[in-house]
């Protein structure tokens, strides 16, 4: 419930492919790689999941928080949110991401978001993880950014049984900054994996990343 700016939208990706069909078929699905494997399974079961759109020149003041929480019965569950987030020339935003679980329960989340900052755009994303440690979370999260964009992504996990996360930034004009930072905290026998790639496609661009972790008994990073 928050208060956008004209022309912005900030909701369900079914709903967006229906009120905004043109914005939405030009980002989805060409940024993120579908010769990779978990990328290629979210893309051929995409149902639904999170968009957001904040027109040039635009600022929305409020931070949006997307999140997704995962549950089991009986049997395990699998589920693949697909989430899009366009910010246009000139337009800030901040977003939070988490994904989150109950204790006991075994399920598989495998998401795929896709981040375009336009030219001179501002976006501030953080990502948290808390998994149900019977939990299974494969998620590829790509960036694409124009000329002298600000992007800032800061990711914390304490949660799955196995936990990956591939992280992509592709930096398509010059004048650009990416900052990837990330902690982790592993405990009992959890795997948790950040896989990380910057394609720095022009000059004169700058990229940071960062990311440290903590793990107790048979965990493994």
């Amino acid at each position: 419930d928050v208060d956008l700016p004209e022309g912005a939208f900030a909701g369900s990706l079914a709903q967006a492919l229906e009120q905004m069909p043109e914005i939405v078929v030009e980002h989805l699905g060409q940024h993120a790689d579908v010769e990779h494997p978990f990328v290629a399974l979210n893309t051929a079961h995409i149902e639904d999941g999170a968009f957001i759109y904040v027109p040039r020149g635009k600022k929305i003041e409020q931070t949006l928080h997307l999140l997704f929480v995962a549950t089991a019965g009986d049997e395990a569950s699998v589920s693949y949110p697909r989430n899009l987030i366009v910010a246009e020339q000139s337009s800030e935003l901040t977003v939070v991401e988490s994904y989150a679980g109950f204790t006991g329960d075994r399920y598989l989340t495998c998401p795929v978001t896709e981040i375009v900052g336009g030219a001179n755009s501002v976006v501030d994303h953080y990502r948290l993880g808390e998994e149900s440690l019977d939990g299974y979370h494969l998620a590829t999260l790509k960036i694409h950014l124009e000329r002298d964009a600000n992007f800032f992504t800061h990711s914390v996990n304490h949660g799955g049984a196995i936990v990956r996360n591939d992280i992509q930034a592709y930096l398509g004009g010059e004048g650009i900054h990416c900052t990837l930072n990330g902690l982790y905290l592993g405990r009992g026998k959890q795997l948790v994996d950040h896989h990380m790639w910057v394609d720095h496609a022009q000059p004169n661009c700058h990229s940071y990343e960062l990311f440290k972790g903590i793990l107790e008994d048979s965990s493994r990073a």
